[in-house]
């Protein structure tokens, strides 16, 4: 994860990236955070090696609270989420990003900070050597009559990571 970051940050040669708890080290307004509570269940594994999956927010650890906190202080904050996340749990202020490749789902991340609040997926087909990802997003469109769940719009193919920054 760390290699990625400084991968993405190389265009701001002050950019510094560091590797710890960002909940015990202190995030001020310039600085951006990167969160992975645990999702899983200590203990007993299945015969895959997994835990049990947690669902709920309260269960996370650290708690969803703290992550909320981090996120109120700090210039952009992004936290990594189980797939499952409930789309009814999106903090209002923050934007929600699930990813899929192939038809599984893989992750849900919640930005704060970066771009307008919301919901979308990030969709790639493909295979996971050169996957073609799409973007698809919730249609904010007064214009339209529509009954049921929000429409989605996706877009044209996006570069895949990783890319050379632009110059």
């Amino acid at each position: 994860m760390a290699a990625a970051a400084r991968a993405n940050l190389a265009r701001w040669p002050r950019a510094e990236v560091l590797v710890g708890d960002a909940l015990t080290t202190p995030v001020t307004a310039d600085d951006g955070a990167f969160l992975d509570p645990a999702r899983r269940t200590p203990g007993v594994a299945d015969r895959h090696g997994r835990t049990r999956r947690l669902r709920r927010l309260e269960d996370l650890s650290p708690p969803f609270e703290r992550v909320t906190e981090v996120a109120a202080t700090a210039r952009v904050t992004v936290a990594k989420l189980a797939p499952s996340f409930d789309p009814r749990d999106v903090p209002a202020q923050a934007r929600a990003e699930w990813v899929s490749l192939d038809g599984d789902l893989l992750e849900c991340a919640l930005w704060w900070g970066s771009g307008s609040p919301g919901r979308r997926a990030v969709v790639g087909r493909g295979g996971p050597a050169e996957p073609t990802w799409y973007e698809v997003a919730e249609v904010d469109d007064p214009r339209r009559r529509w009954r049921g769940p929000t429409p989605w719009q996706a877009t044209s193919p996006r570069p895949t990571w990783p890319s050379p920054p632009p110059a």
